[in-house]
């Protein structure tokens, strides 16, 4: 599609000659992601380069207002722009071709309805009348708005769940013909998040995940690689190749996460995401994420036993909301360890104490150390007769022998059982739990006492 007027033959063409501006449009926007527009002083555009298809999308933009095209947010920089320009139509013609010419950055609609961020450079001739428009010379531009979008909410302390998206789609949007996905774990479960509002993606091998996240490397696959089993399983949404690379920590090197990258493409690239800014927010992230867990989990469970604490306990009795039963725990010639072996004969036998206290219970029940030789545990949902076989339970693990100092050494537990039956009352189950405790300590060693049952619930309430 040309514009103009050809010169004559034999003529030389002058540098304003629109045939010759055209040719050299053409030349210039051939280059990756390039095109070029001349618009007339209202923003209808006159000629396009071809390469606006490639870019856009759209077949044939002539006749076409550029203002239908802009994004609603840059309408209002792109129409000061069109009046600074026709305003001053008369001096940009004699203006020093030796200035540099200040681009803007706007964001055009694809011909698919997504918005693609573009540079545009305009040259002024509206006062020649053999082109009588804006000239502009435009290409693709990487859209880092999100990379300041992660930033801000990693300053703000956003949780990890809303930054990764938006580090999934800053990769997304800079990295043509791929998507992201980042994985890290918490609490030992994996989670995986890619931007919103894309395409779902595959779920990439457990085996590749893992192994980038032990050897901290690398590692990538195609799907002409893949043997057709195992290609099938991964590459079956039209990817047709994969890449992990490990997220790596700011200091230390320790792997918190991996950045799983689809590709359209089979390119050799292993993307080389290590140097990517994505990479160094998701390292952010993640690690601001962890010492943030560390603190919680620190806040809330015993530095020797690993189980929770008091504060912890309280917090996690107070959100039961459903029957449950609550043991008071006491080890039974706890005192003659810490006599005989110190404070640090005693601190073994603890955390043997609540190893074996935790592998007697439940997965869904709560083991807490209350303080010096006093445990608890929380168990929803269970029987009374449930409850005495857990403490059974407990009571035959605690009195196996700890070799301290090379040496066989026994305690025993003392068992309080209290059960409530509808929700509420946390401090009346801690209080009778402790009562029933105390018999049991008064009955002798290793015994095991249920305190009266709790109240009923109100009529009509729900319970089980």
């Amino acid at each position: 599609m040309q514009f103009g007027v050809a010169p004559e033959a034999g003529a030389q063409g002058r540098a304003s000659d629109p045939a010759v501006m055209m040719r050299v449009a053409h030349a210039v926007s051939r280059s990756s992601g390039y095109f070029a527009v001349l618009v007339d002083s209202g923003l209808t555009v006159k000629w396009a380069s071809e390469t606006v298809e490639a870019v856009l999308g759209w077949p044939d933009v002539v006749g076409m207002n550029v203002i239908g095209l802009i994004h609603p947010d840059d309408v209002e920089l792109a129409l000061m722009g069109i009046m600074h320009h026709t305003a001053n139509a008369d001096a940009y013609a004699s203006q020093d071709r030796g200035w540099t010419i200040e681009p803007v950055t706007v964001r055009l609609q694809h011909a698919d309805g997504h918005f693609v961020q573009v540079q545009v450079t305009l040259v002024n001739h509206l006062s020649d009348p053999d082109i009588d428009g804006l000239f502009g010379i435009c290409h693709r531009v990487v859209d880092r708005s999100d990379m300041e979008l992660a930033i801000d909410l990693l300053g703000r302390n956003a949780p990890i769940d809303d930054v990764m998206p938006v580090i999934a789609r800053f990769v997304d949007r800079t990295s043509d013909g791929r998507r992201c996905q980042l994985i890290w774990w918490q609490d030992d479960e994996m989670k995986m998040v890619a931007a919103d509002g894309g395409a779902a993606l595959p779920t990439p091998p457990l085996d590749i995940i893992e192994l980038t996240r032990v050897t901290s490397e690398a590692h990538e696959v195609m799907a002409s690689d893949a043997s057709a089993s195992f290609g099938a399983q991964i590459f079956s949404s039209g990817y047709r190749a994969l890449w992990t690379t490990p997220v790596l920590a700011p200091q230390g090197g320790d792997v918190l996460g991996v950045m799983a990258v689809w590709g359209q493409v089979e390119f050799d690239l292993i993307l080389k995401h290590a140097d990517h800014p994505a990479m160094r927010l998701a390292s952010l992230a993640m690690a601001d994420h962890r010492s943030k867990s560390s603190l919680r989990w620190e806040a809330s469970h015993d530095s020797l036993t690993r189980v929770h604490n008091r504060a912890g306990f309280a917090a996690a009795l107070a959100a039961t909301d459903q029957p449950c039963a609550l043991l008071c725990l006491d080890l039974d010639d706890f005192k003659p360890v810490n006599d005989r072996f110190g404070h640090e004969g005693g601190d073994r036998m603890l955390l043997r104490a609540a190893e074996r206290i935790s592998r007697s219970v439940r997965q869904i029940d709560v083991v807490a150390r209350l303080g010096g030789d006093e445990f608890a545990v929380i168990c929803p949902d269970v029987t009374p007769e449930g409850a005495i076989e857990i403490a059974r339970r407990i009571s035959r693990a605690v009195s196996r022998p700890v070799r301290i100092a090379g040496e066989p050494v026994r305690v025993g537990v003392s068992v309080g059982i209290a059960a409530k039956r509808c929700a509420g009352d946390a401090s009346g189950l801690l209080r009778r739990a402790d009562e029933a405790l105390y018999r049991a300590k008064a009955d002798g060693k290793r015994r095991i006492a249920v305190a009266e049952p709790g109240p009923m619930p109100p009529p009509g309430s729900l319970s089980r």
